[in-house]
């Protein structure tokens, strides 16, 4: 019986936790291109296309290709990417490069 429980609560967790958006820390930078390429792309072939950049500190034109890379993946999949809690650092970058328009931003502007 407690077996047939914990498995309910498991399950449970697993869909409350598709359901999240996947959580992007540190700076989206040329710095981190490389790593940040590779993680996205398992992300992304998980089944991810909402993420949170809340935690994201520098946003630079490395970053801006990257938030487009991961657009035109998830475009061509049929899927459409969801970014919620972008810095306001990454709305001006992507207002700059005119991209503003492009990228849906699901959650109003951190200050």
């Amino acid at each position: 019986m407690q077996d047939i429980a914990e498995q309910e609560i498991a399950r449970g967790i697993s869909a409350l936790v598709a359901d999240m958006p996947t959580r992007l820390d540190g700076d989206l930078t040329i710095y981190r291109a490389a790593e940040l390429r590779q993680y996205l792309a398992e992300r992304v072939d998980a089944g991810d296309s909402a993420f949170d950049l809340s935690g994201v500190g520098e946003i630079d034109g490395a970053g801006v290709q990257l938030l487009l890379a991961l657009d035109a993946t998830l475009t061509s999949a049929g899927r459409r990417l969801e970014l919620s809690g972008l810095p306001r650092q990454a709305i001006e970058a992507l207002a700059v490069c005119g991209l503003d328009a492009r990228l849906q931003v699901m959650t109003e502007l951190r200050a």
